[in-house]
């Protein structure tokens, strides 16, 4: 270690970025940081600093490479530095996103794909918003949280915790006792 300390919400250019919030991800060799940050249009969005190159991208984008339409925060990046999860309100990121809630995406860094992690093992959007997202160190499992209740048959509590298999797209729902029950629903 040599105790460098190493500004990394600045531009490709060495500038100052306008605002930088919270969610700052680290890959596991220390060479790209993920953060939020407050884009020119008020949209705040996950931006990804290269340490090495000084190269800075945005990652809230559709596969097209289009800024997402609202706002996206709480990047982690996984511990390998291919994909990036965050939370977005935005409706641009993948086709047909018609719940107008928070979701999970997953950026592949190196081909771009961006896929919507708070879906059902059949594709369907989920009906409330999530939250409190977490990567594996190989980008392949999301963990989340989220007030659905269509993601898995039988949820009929107010919250619950549900990891994502990003290679075959089963979901499974993790906040069970042993026996698979849950807690009984929360009122708000």
């Amino acid at each position: 270690m040599t105790g460098t300390v190493t500004q990394v919400s600045t531009a490709s250019n060495g500038s100052q970025l306008a605002s930088v919030k919270t969610g700052v991800s680290l890959s596991a060799d220390g060479s790209l940081v993920a953060f939020q940050s407050t884009d020119s249009d008020q949209h705040a969005g996950i931006m990804v600093k290269n340490l090495v190159t000084g190269g800075l991208s945005s990652v809230s984008t559709n596969g097209a490479g289009v800024e997402a339409n609202g706002q996206s925060y709480n990047a982690q990046m996984a511990a390998n530095g291919q994909y990036v999860a965050f939370l977005s309100k935005a409706t641009n990121l993948v086709a047909a996103d018609t719940n107008n809630a928070d979701d999970v995406f997953v950026k592949n860094l190196l081909t771009g794909a961006v896929v919507n992690a708070s879906t059902s093992a059949a594709g369907a959007q989920a009906n409330a918003p999530s939250a409190d997202v977490a990567l594996s160190a190989d980008g392949h499992w999301a963990a989340f949280t989220t007030y659905a209740s269509n993601l898995v048959a039988g949820d009929d509590n107010y919250a619950d915790i549900y990891v994502k298999n990003l290679l075959t797209g089963a979901i499974t729902r993790a906040s069970t006792n042993s026996a698979g029950g849950c807690r009984q629903r929360q009122q708000r």
